[in-house]
């Protein structure tokens, strides 16, 4: 499914969560970018309790690959 998801919008970014690192991946799976989060997202719905981490997690690894968001009418993120 996340094959078809990702061939549907070739200029999506890919966001992986695990545990506790977010990685940017591109469509053939390569690591562009990382950042260790100093808490873990195991649990269900510990990304939505604990959002403010998780953002800031998250804006630190968009930072690294340079992303404008400005250059995306309604940019795609795909979270796996």
């Amino acid at each position: 499914m996340l094959k078809e998801k990702l061939a549907s919008f070739p200029d999506a970014v890919w966001v992986q969560i695990h545990y506790d690192q977010m990685q940017v991946l591109t469509h053939d799976h390569q690591i562009v970018a990382e950042q260790n989060c100093h808490l873990a997202f195991i649990e269900r719905g510990s990304f939505v309790r604990n959002y403010q981490v998780a953002e800031q997690c998250f804006n630190q690894l968009i930072q690294q690959i340079h992303f404008k968001w400005y250059e995306f009418g309604q940019p795609v993120i795909l979270f796996s």
